[in-house]
């Protein structure tokens, strides 16, 4: 059962949080066992030893009730004090890595309201640095329960010097802890945690030199090619899978950056392998291997793992260095993937920046190139969507990253590849691509609608005065240039999951420029306008120009109908909203924007609690590019009635992850109708992925499905009554899909 957060119960655990972590206080180190089940203290409300406690709760031992053993944690509220909070905690020494870790522990509560109770975990850095902390927020414990198992996660930052772990009730009632269980990277830590196990990579001073300028990289052979993309497959193969590399033991970008010269002179296949067979041969031994299971497994065994090594016929010395490490892949620790213990998708903290290497180093560069095409290789869930063959795009791109002249195209190089992805989470953090679109904007929005490009909306009115243009303008010629020659120039430059999507984003981008003027053509229905626009830097824009300050997320529709813009709901609104929903008719949910946080909080409400509206595939961090069928995500539960009138859900390609993931969640209720255009189609948590550079890109890191098993990528979220704009709604100012979704309800009043 999932339950929401208020704002005084947060305000008290930050409170906790801030004040332990700068009270440095510290306590003696309990007993060593993987379990701590509080059965050290034997006598009931004597003092806990190696724990600490906060808050103005009674925090003791009780004997008469536990999961395991004699005794567990019993934290009860004070009547005199029901706005407060109580809570026990263990304070770890840690040695941050970007390594995660799960606590999990057993809860049962007695009559917890007016707040609720859950797990604590948090990190304290070195260098002052935020906490990170993790406090059940979304399923925090309520009511009265029994004995349940509950576990958060945290990724563990660089810096992090301690580890906070415990539990808290905030509220009224009583809350039982017991058989409190940590892990790190899915491996069982003991208490105390004396020393936590931390990658020990082993240094090289590799200096970073622009291998083009000794090496000739710019005219590459056709078998140099293919020698560099068999290094880039089989080094990708071995840092997700040999147990030595994924376990942190050798720097895997320099080596990469020392063989890269020795692959590129090789001569022949024969050469080719040799070098890589010594190269992993080097790398060290792998324990526990047994050579005649080796030899039994075969080639065809490695075909069946790996088939693209069909295509480079390797030498049996090089088969065989592949077949151990295919015998004992990483089963513990891994340093260049973590699972992210909140949503699961994969995390990739110890990739490194390489900030301050050269833009056109061809070594980083390729670097940069290997690690992202291995990371979709192995941890995109969406490959089998990408419309190229992920192989050929590999041969392909790397000719484009070596023939670089400046950092603005090897970027743009970056842009090309993210695009082949077709996801709209995809995208690249770069300044010079953010100088090179320029730094000013039209104060109008453009759409494209029935193949015009034509001005939508008014960002800011003040800034239109002495300009002559209308709602509905077409723009034909951008500084004398036909509009379509600029969009087909963008086109591949800006990754998206479908077209819808990308238009969007072009739409955004087609007016903005370092100039401060922009000449256009306009038309306006037979007449023809040329205009010297003023752009304007963008702290000037009013991006968000349909949000009326003040006003709320919800209004009456003709008092039978309930209008929300789910992007403007707060928290202090949800119960309003709740009660207004049992008095209409019809309900109109707006998802054409973002959804806030607190925009969940109506699920249950006009959804069905209960049941299931979306499941998820996940990677297998044991055999990295494996994705399996895991978690299913129903509506939570809720104390108050459900409405159980006709739902209208508004979307448009505005509508993108958390948005279509709300939508879904609304479909789950068959009164339930959606009205609109194709969404972004790009749905699951964001994975964040370095590249050299000081670059960044990111991939949908899980896969994100109907119950059913339809896919939401690239395609979008079902539509039950396909609506666009049209030129005419546009001069109008007419919005078509709310139109529809009022005639839907009042057509089924009785």
């Amino acid at each position: 059962m999932k339950y929401y957060p208020n704002l005084s119960v947060l305000k008290l655990i930050t409170s906790l949080i801030l004040l332990v972590s700068l009270s440095g206080s510290c306590q003696a180190q309990p007993e060593s066992k993987e379990v701590y089940g509080f059965e050290s203290n034997e006598t009931q409300n004597s003092p806990l030893r190696d724990w600490s406690t906060w808050g103005s709760y009674v925090v003791t031992l009780d004997s008469s009730v536990s999961f395991r053993g004699k005794n567990s944690v019993r934290i009860a509220s004070n009547e005199n004090l029901t706005d407060s909070i109580g809570s026990i905690y263990l304070k770890i020494p840690i040695e941050g890595k970007g390594n995660t870790v799960k606590l999990s522990g057993f809860i049962k509560t007695q009559k917890v309201n007016s707040g609720y109770g859950g797990l604590l975990l948090w990190t304290e850095s070195n260098d002052g640095q935020i906490p990170i902390y993790r406090n059940m927020q979304e399923y925090a414990v309520k009511g009265t329960s029994d004995w349940n198992e509950y576990s958060i996660g945290v990724e563990v930052p660089k810096n992090t010097k301690y580890l906070y772990i415990g539990g808290y009730l905030a509220g009224k009632g009583i809350l039982w802890l017991d058989d409190i269980n940590l892990q790190l990277e899915g491996i069982p830590l003991k208490f105390p945690i004396s020393e936590v196990p931390t990658f020990k990579i082993q240094s090289k001073s590799y200096q970073s030199t622009k291998l083009g300028s000794t090496l000739s990289l710019r005219e590459l052979s056709p078998d140099q090619i293919k020698n560099l993309s068999f290094l880039a497959k089989v080094w990708g193969y071995l840092k997700y899978n040999h147990p030595l590399v994924c376990g942190g033991v050798v720097n895997w970008d320099f080596e990469l950056l020392e063989i890269l010269p020795k692959i590129i002179m090789t001569r022949n296949a024969s050469e080719r392998d040799e070098i890589l067979t010594q190269w992993i041969e080097q790398i060290g031994t792998i324990e526990g291997i047994d050579s005649t299971k080796t030899s039994e497994l075969g080639l065809e065994s490695l075909y069946s793992e790996i088939g693209w090594i069909k295509d480079y016929d390797p030498q049996p010395s090089l088969i065989n260095s592949l077949l151990k490490v295919s015998q004992i892949k990483c089963q513990g620790l891994q340093y260049y993937v973590q699972v992210n213990p909140g949503a699961g998708n994969p995390s990739f903290l110890n990739e490194e920046w390489y900030p301050n290497v050269e833009s056109t180093d061809d070594g980083f560069r390729l670097l940069g190139l290997f690690r992202l095409w291995n990371i979709v290789e192995y941890f995109f869930p969406y490959k089998e969507l990408i419309p190229k063959e992920w192989d050929d795009v590999l041969v392909e791109y790397i000719p484009k990253f070596i023939e670089v002249e400046d950092g603005l195209e090897g970027d743009l190089n970056y842009l090309a590849l993210i695009n082949e992805l077709n996801d709209s989470h995809a995208q690249l953090r770069s300044s010079r691509i953010s100088n090179f679109r320029g730094e000013n904007y039209a104060p109008f929005k453009l759409a494209f609608v029935k193949d015009k490009w034509l001005v939508k909306a008014i960002y800011n009115p003040e800034l239109m005065l002495d300009l002559d243009i209308q709602l509905g303008d077409q723009i034909t010629h951008i500084n004398g240039k036909e509009i379509e020659i600029h969009v087909d120039s963008m086109m591949p430059y800006y990754p998206s999951s479908n077209l819808s999507s990308k238009l969007r984003d072009i739409s955004r981008d087609l007016l903005r420029s370092s100039q401060e003027f922009l000449e256009l053509d306009i038309l306006r229905g037979v007449k023809s306008i040329e205009i010297d626009l003023p752009l304007f830097p963008r702290n000037k824009i009013d991006f968000k120009w349909y949000n009326s300050e003040g006003s709320s997320s919800f209004k009456l529709i003709e008092e039978s109908i309930l209008y929300v813009e789910l992007h403007r709901v707060v928290d202090s609104e949800i119960e309003k909203i709740i009660e207004l929903g049992q008095l209409v008719k019809g309900v109109i949910l707006d998802a054409r924007r973002y959804p806030s946080g607190s925009a969940s909080k109506l699920w249950p409400q006009f959804s069905i609690p209960g049941k299931a509206f979306a499941k998820f595939t996940k990677f297998n961090i044991y055999n990295p590019g494996e994705f399996e069928f895991q978690d299913v995500s129903e509506i939570p539960q809720s104390d108050n009635e459900r409405f159980r009138g006709m739902v209208i859900v508004i979307v448009d390609e505005n509508t993108q992850s958390l948005g279509e993931f709300t939508t879904m969640a609304f479909q789950a209720n068959s009164q339930t109708i959606v009205v609109g255009s194709q969404t972004a189609g790009a749905d699951g948590n964001v994975s964040r992925i370095p590249l050299p550079g000081a670059l960044e890109t990111g991939i949908s890191g899980i896969g994100v499905f109907y119950p059913d098993g339809q896919a939401t990528q690239g395609v979008g979220i079902k539509i039950d009554i396909e609506l666009e704009n049209t030129p005419e709604s546009i001069r109008r100012n007419q919005d078509l899909s709310l139109i529809q979704a009022i005639a839907l309800i009042k057509k089924a009043i009785p």
